[in-house]
This record gives C-alpha cells, structure tokens and sequence, in this order.
C-alpha cells in the first residue's frame, strides 16, 4: 500500500499526504524483520518475466551517471561505487539523520537498506546508520534526478 500511496504522490496526486506515506513505509520496513521468505507463485515469476527489465535497467544507469557526473565531491559524504543508486556513506550519524531530514522535507526519500538488528555490533550499527541510498531507476525523470543534485549541493 505504501508504495501505491507513493506512487500516486509523485504523479502529482493532490489528496495524497507524503509523510502519511513515510510514516507508512517505515511501517512496512520494520515489519520486514519480523516475516519470514516465501517463495514466488507461479503466476508473479510469469508477469516478473514479462516486465521489460533491460529498459528499466539503462534508465537506471543513465539516472546514476547523471547524478555522479553532475555531483561534486561532498564534505559530508563519500560516495560508494555501486550500480542500484548512489549509496552515500555519510561521516556520522548525525550528518545522514541531518541530510535524510532535509530530503525527506524536500520530498526526496533515501533509503536506508541495510538496517541490523537488534543486538548487532556497534561498528555494523554504525555504518549502517552512516548509509543514504538515493534510487536512480525508471521511476525518476533526468529532471528530478537533476533536483536531487540540486539539493544534494545545498545541504
């Protein structure tokens, strides 16, 4: 539901309220702990294979090659290569807290994608708190991966 909700605020949809939606997928994020994995039916891996995925996929690498070569170096963040965003690594946690605030208020939402779980190691808890992914797949335009280096400058 939180990404239905998600998608209807970034085609414009004024009845939709993003920080219900925020509040709601970190619902859905937490929950993910508590669930074990199920297989696919039958019926999701036909309609996966019949998603157009390659297309999905150069968008996505367009979207990021934009963002890295239009983003200078950032005193508060180091870059870390990957292919599925721009993964920041940011210099504390107050920093990334700082950073997600003002995106978020902007209505930019990075992940956090590798959260540990209770009882982890100070230093795994640590780096995974430091970590701001922002998504460049086929769900952006170059025109709001363009806003994204924008504010990534700004803050």
């Amino acid at each position: 539901m939180a990404m239905i909700t998600k998608a209807r605020w970034l085609a414009g949809d004024p009845s939709t309220d993003k920080d219900e939606w925020y509040r709601e997928l970190q619902q859905h994020e937490d929950a993910f702990d508590r669930l074990d994995p199920a297989s696919l039916l039958p019926e999701n891996e036909q309609l996966l294979r019949s998603l157009p995925v390659k297309s999905w996929r150069q968008v996505r690498l367009s979207n990021l090659a934009f963002l890295r070569e239009h983003l200078p170096p950032l005193r508060w963040a180091v870059q870390l290569p990957a292919t599925y965003g721009l993964v920041l690594v940011c210099i504390s946690q107050e920093v990334a807290d700082t950073v997600r605030g003002k995106l978020v208020s902007q209505g930019v939402y990075p992940a956090r994608l590798w959260p540990q779980p209770e009882g982890s190691r100070e230093p795994d808890t640590d780096l995974a708190n430091r970590i701001l992914v922002i998504h460049t797949d086929h769900r952006y335009t170059r025109t709001q991966i363009a806003g994204v280096v924008q504010l990534l400058k700004i803050v």
